[in-house]
């Protein structure tokens, strides 16, 4: 009798739990604003193979990339090229391999070249843009934080890192979410989101005087060390790639062939036509962020365009907040995008990448 009476209560917290974490599945987005020209991709940045600490391979990731929907991967393990090589199609999935370095001040993406040796960040940095790379800081209020100033030749920086979203979480709502993963899919994930107000306050800052990229990582191992050697692979990549994207804007379609769509991707990544999102929370196909055509105002274009929460930025402060999209005039400066699903609480479901009007950078 008290075994079935604790039955029936565990059932009930169980079933109370289902109804919290299920606030957060993602919205299905209508399909008259999905507009698909072919030209923008998503895919997954900052993940990891067994060539460094993750736990499985490139094919493996391909794979999970190839069953999340995504068009490209980066990935990027720890100090090492044993992976260049490997770059390439696999399937429809275009993969890059750069490196994740550590630096003398931090942890540094190296994207689209190979640089040899050296923790200096400066050094670092310069030889990749030689490279025709990207230099990116990686998770820079993470585990391992960036410490001293960015280094110029630096043209991204992360603002969104997947492994800082679960691990700065509560064991309660760890607990919580975990529970309900077998019953939901997206949603406990999606529970977890948070804007890193000093990350995005840093790139800001920065931006306003140089080019520079906002990237969304996942930062993907799948490996959690559990003692006596083993490893349990979790988070998976393929819900990493479900749930956390950079879409990137190609200046024309890719062909199919590896390298010329390499150079697509990286011209696109390097320009900043991006913009980021929490695809978990819904599709994105249809989010546009630009100049008007005499760069004298903006359009903003998002799906769900009553139900979301856009707010404005103007050289790193709040400009203006509207509900869901926007066209008009602007004054002079750099502006970006942020829109937020209103769920229990406002929740940061896409960032643009900047769009300058009027002025011109000190710098290319």
């Amino acid at each position: 009798m008290r075994a079935s009476f604790l039955l029936i209560v565990l059932t009930f917290l169980y079933l109370g739990n289902l109804f919290v974490v299920a606030r957060y599945r993602p919205w299905r987005s209508p399909a008259a604003e999905l507009v698909d020209d072919g030209l923008v991709l998503a895919g997954a940045l900052h993940m990891h193979t067994r060539y460094s600490d993750g736990s499985g391979d490139t094919q493996s990731l391909a794979r999970a990339a190839s069953k999340a929907g995504l068009d490209f991967i980066v990935i990027t393990d720890h100090n090492t090229h044993a992976g260049y090589d490997e770059a390439g199609y696999y399937g429809d999935v275009l993969v890059l391999v750069g490196e994740e370095r550590t630096t003398d001040a931090g942890h540094m993406l190296v994207i689209g070249a190979r640089v040899e040796g050296g923790r200096d960040p400066g050094t670092v940095a310069r030889l990749t843009a030689q490279g025709g790379g990207i230099a990116a800081i990686a998770h820079p209020y993470g585990r391992r934080s960036w410490e001293g100033p960015v280094p110029e030749d630096v043209r991204a920086y992360e603002v969104v890192n997947a492994d800082n979203e679960w691990r700065d979480e509560s064991p309660l709502t760890l607990l919580s979410s975990l529970a309900a993963l077998p019953v939901l899919r997206d949603a406990p994930w999606n529970r977890m989101i948070a804007r890193d107000d000093r990350a995005w306050a840093t790139f800001d800052s920065l931006s306003i005087l140089r080019t520079l990229v906002p990237l969304a990582s996942v930062d993907a191992h799948a490996a959690i060390e559990i003692g006596f050697g083993k490893l349990l692979p979790f988070p998976g990549y393929e819900s990493l790639f479900r749930g956390i994207r950079t879409h990137v804007s190609l200046a024309s379609p890719r062909t199919g062939d590896f390298e010329t769509d390499r150079a697509l991707l990286l011209a696109a990544l390097q320009e900043g036509r991006v913009h980021l999102a929490y695809d978990g929370l819904g599709e994105t196909t249809g989010f546009r962020f630009a100049a008007t055509p005499d760069s004298t105002g903006l359009t903003l274009s998002v799906p769900f365009a009553k139900e979301v929460i856009t707010r404005l930025y103007r050289d790193g402060a709040l400009w203006r907040e509207v509900e869901g999209g926007w066209h008009g005039a602007a004054p002079p400066g750099l502006y970006r995008a942020e829109v937020y699903q209103e769920r229990t609480r406002l929740i940061p479901w896409i960032y643009s990448g900047p769009v300058r009007i009027g002025e011109s950078l000190p710098r290319p």
